[in-house]
């Protein structure tokens, strides 16, 4: 028989989860890494990137970086953040690629 260890993963209440929700709307790509407890208030790590606006070279080729962010924020249990979060992001260099599309006519103005 295997020992069941005492270790629970801490869970989110409700107001926390919303505050969750709501963040994750707004942020597209985004995504929660961790959630462990410190102090009796829960720590969030969230990950999430974007792409940066791509540079069109010609019909079949462009240019575009990646940014992407790491959050980790503190919840109270009352459901709303703590003052201090610590934040940081990369930037991928923009590399060339190349486009599955057909550009044809007008491009700008």
């Amino acid at each position: 028989m295997k020992k069941k260890s005492s270790y629970r993963k801490p869970r989110l209440n409700k107001k926390q989860r919303a505050w969750v929700n709501s963040f994750l709307a707004s942020h597209p790509n985004a995504r929660v890494r961790n959630i462990y407890e410190l102090d009796g208030d829960r720590v969030l790590e969230i990950e999430w990137w974007e792409n940066t606006n791509r540079i069109i070279l010609d019909p079949k080729t462009y240019i575009q970086g990646i940014i992407s962010y790491k959050m980790r924020v503190k919840l109270r249990k009352f459901g709303d953040a703590r003052k201090t979060a610590e934040f940081s992001y990369r930037i991928t260099p923009p590399e060339k690629r190349s486009a599955s599309w057909h550009l044809t006519g007008q491009l700008s103005l």
